[in-house]
C-alpha cells in the first residue's frame, strides 16, 4: 500500500500516518498513553509515515517504538481523516513478542470492553470497533 492508498484499495487524501490495533492472544488490545499535553490520553500506537516507508511498515515501526511490541499485520482496519488534516491508515496486528520500547510511554493490554472505556477519543473507539468486527 502506497502513501496515497487507503486500506481496502480506495484512493483518498494522501496518507500521513499509520497505526496499529495490536491484539494479543486474540482477546487483549493495546493502548498507549499519548505524549501530547500532559499524557493523560489513551490512544492506539500511531505516527508519521516516513519517507520511503509504506503505511504497513510505519504501523509496525510505531508499534515497536511506542510499546516494544513486535507483530504481523493481519489486515487493514480502516482509514481515518482527522479534523487537523491527518489521514491515518490503521491495521489489525497480531502481537507475537515484546522488546524494550524506544519511547517512554505507559502501555496497557486490555479487554475490548476495558479498552473502549479507557480510550480517550471517539476516533479511537471507532477504530477499535472496526477492528473487532
Amino acid at each position: 500500500m502506497g502513501a496515497g492508498d487507503s486500506p481496502g484499495g480506495a484512493r483518498s487524501a494522501p496518507l500521513t500516518h499509520a497505526g496499529a490495533v495490536a491484539v494479543r492472544n486474540g482477546r487483549e488490545v493495546l493502548l498507549v498513553r499519548s505524549t501530547a499535553r500532559d499524557a493523560v490520553e489513551w490512544v492506539l500506537p500511531k505516527g508519521h509515515i516516513e519517507r520511503g516507508e509504506s503505511a504497513e511498515q510505519a504501523a509496525l515501526r510505531e508499534l515497536r517504538e511506542e510499546a516494544g511490541v513486535i507483530g504481523r499485520i493481519v489486515r487493514p482496519v480502516h482509514t481515518q481523516q482527522l479534523p487537523n488534516g491527518a489521514v491515518i491508515a490503521f491495521f489489525f496486528v497480531e502481537a507475537h513478542s515484546q522488546v524494550a520500547p524506544e519511547e517512554s510511554r505507559e502501555s496497557r493490554w486490555l479487554t475490548f470492553d476495558d479498552a473502549m472505556r479507557l480510550a480517550t477519543f471517539d476516533e479511537t473507539r471507532a477504530t477499535l470497533e472496526a477492528a473487532w468486527k
